[in-house]
Parts: structure tokens; C-alpha cells; sequence
């Protein structure tokens, strides 16, 4: 049994019974928290010192597209006149390779800053191969993660239509879904006007999978509530132009949404979260672009606290 004591940090367990304390042990037996208390022997273990340090659990993001890791630095600025053409655009020159290593240091780059699970926004996925090789990278990283196959992707894709896409989809849920391993598999869908918004919720829902949609345009969750599309099960990204009589139909349908704050406050309003917050709306927050920010969460929620 490999064995590991954390020593003399100040713990914020998260945890109702324990509380934070000023000065604790941790004591992690076979990559499981075992113990929690003050001085814990160390004998036969490996032993960390964490004198004036904070130990805490580790940070989720909600809503990170890793395969853009790679593109760091592409763009100054983001939304319609860089970030479509200029980072979406370059999705056609992406091979499955690609979608890997961008996967792979962007896990890295996540565990770094303390993230240690990641919903992977993956609307990256030409064709067949995508999918796999970014999800093999984030297991050899060790990060939890929750890999969102989307069918907001760039168009031709490399499917031969439409059927051939479910297909796909629900061979890599049937793979890799499995809620006590590393990998879970949600699913994105296209955003409001899109066709077949409706056939694939339809899809994702036959298979009990939670699914996100982007937000970024006015009126959306009316037109999602007329066609009675709205669910728990859905998550709203971004989200900035919703009306308060939206916010009240979300709050009755329980949807929560993911607030990106780098992202989210270029040229928009960022009160969504407090009116959010203020009608019951669990909020959630993720880093989003990778090739804008670092893939920092702690650093999207000091954002979020001067916004």
C-alpha cells in the first residue's frame, strides 16, 4: 500500500462534520483520504510538509475546450471577430493527433492549478478518431473528466451524414461512460436554430445522458421553452443575455448554468450570475478558451470576484 502524510496544513475539508482546521494531517492511503486529524504518524509513508500551506479539495471546471490548448496565444481578443474565424476556423486543420496532445497538456496544465476534474468541451470532433484520442489523453494525465462530445462542430465534418454522427456518439458513450472510472460522457448540442436541436436532445436523452447548450443570443431559453426542450438535465453555457421571465423558467425547470468569466464579461454583461443566484440558479464556472487563458479556474473565480 503506497502511502502519503500530509503535514501541518491549514485543511478546508469541505466537509460539514469536520469543518476548516487551523493546523491538520492528511493522511492518503493507496490515492484515498483515509484520516484527517493532528499529528498523524508518518511512520513507513511519504511525508509532504505543508507548513504555512492551504490543503483543500481539488477545483472543478465546468466548461473548458482543451483542444484549443494549443492555440495559445491565437488570439488577443475573443467572440465574432477573432475567435470564430480565427480559432474555430482552424478546426479543419486538426487530425486526431492533434485533439491528443491538446488534451494531454491541457490535463497537465489543469492538475497544475489545482483543478482536478475538467468538463471537456470537445467541439472538435471532424470524424471518427477525435473523440477517442482526447479522451486517452486525459486519462494518461489522471485528471477526472467529464468528456462532452458535441455536434456543434465545424461543418462538412468528415461523417458521412447525419446517422453515421449518432452512430458514433453512442459507440463512445457505450465505451467510455462509466461514473466510477476517470471518464464520464456528456454530450453539447448545437445551439438555438439549429435543425436538429430537438433530435439531438432526443438522442441524448434516450441514453439518461446530461447534455450543455450555448447561450449567447437573446430569447433562446423562450424559444427552447416553446418547444419544450428545457430540462434539468441541461446546462446553459455562458448565458449573459437571458431576461429575468427566462431566468424564472430555468429556475422552474432547475436548469443550471456556467458562467466563463474571462470569456463572458468582453463586451457583455456579467450580472447574470447575481440574477441567477438571486432565483434559486445553481452557478458553476469554467475557464472555457485555453487558447486565450491559462486553464487556471482558481484565477476564473478571482475574476469572477472583481467582476
Amino acid at each position: 500500500m503506497k502511502r502519503i502524510v500530509i503535514k501541518g496544513a491549514q485543511v478546508v475539508t469541505m466537509d460539514d462534520a469536520l469543518g476548516d482546521i487551523a493546523t491538520a494531517d492528511i493522511r492518503i492511503d493507496d490515492g484515498v483520504i483515509s484520516a484527517v486529524a493532528e499529528n498523524i504518524d508518518g511512520e513507513d509513508a511519504e511525508v509532504i510538509d505543508a507548513s504555512d500551506m492551504i490543503a483543500l479539495p481539488g477545483f472543478i471546471d465546468a466548461h473548458n475546450c482543451l483542444w484549443q490548448t494549443v492555440l495559445r496565444g491565437v488570439v488577443p481578443d475573443l467572440w465574432q471577430n477573432t475567435y470564430y474565424p480565427q480559432v474555430l476556423g482552424r478546426r479543419s486543420r486538426y487530425r486526431p493527433e492533434d485533439n491528443f496532445n491538446a488534451a494531454y497538456i491541457g490535463g497537465f496544465e489543469m492538475l497544475s492549478y489545482g483543478v482536478t476534474t475538467v468538463v471537456d468541451y470537445c467541439h472538435n470532433i471532424r470524424g471518427p478518431g477525435y473523440a477517442e484520442a482526447s479522451i486517452s489523453a486525459l486519462r494518461e494525465t489522471g485528471i477526472r473528466h467529464v468528456f462532452t462530445h458535441s455536434f456543434m462542430n465545424a461543418k462538412p465534418t468528415l461523417f458521412e451524414d447525419n446517422a453515421a454522427q449518432y452512430a458514433y456518439a453512442r459507440e463512445i458513450f457505450e465505451t467510455f461512460h462509466n461514473p466510477n472510472s476517470l471518464t464520464t460522457i456528456n454530450f453539447g448540442v448545437d445551439s438555438i436554430g439549429a435543425l436538429d436541436l430537438a433530435e439531438q436532445l432526443s438522442f441524448i436523452r434516450e441514453l439518461d445522458a446530461p447534455c450543455c447548450i450555448h447561450v449567447n443570443e437573446a430569447n433562446a431559453i423562450n424559444q427552447l421553452h416553446a418547444q419544450g426542450l428545457l430540462g434539468s438535465d441541461l446546462l446553459v453555457i455562458h448565458g449573459n443575455l437571458i431576461s429575468n421571465d427566462e431566468l424564472a423558467l430555468m429556475a422552474e425547470a432547475r436548469m443550471p448554468i456556467c458562467f466563463t468569466p474571462s470569456a463572458d464579461v468582453q463586451g457583455t454583461p456579467a450580472d447574470i450570475v447575481r440574477r441567477a443566484i438571486d432565483r434559486g440558479i445553481k452557478v458553476v464556472f469554467g475557464c472555457d478558451v485555453p487558447c486565450h487563458v491559462a486553464s487556471d479556474t482558481m484565477g476564473q473565480l478571482r475574476a469572477m470576484y472583481y467582476v
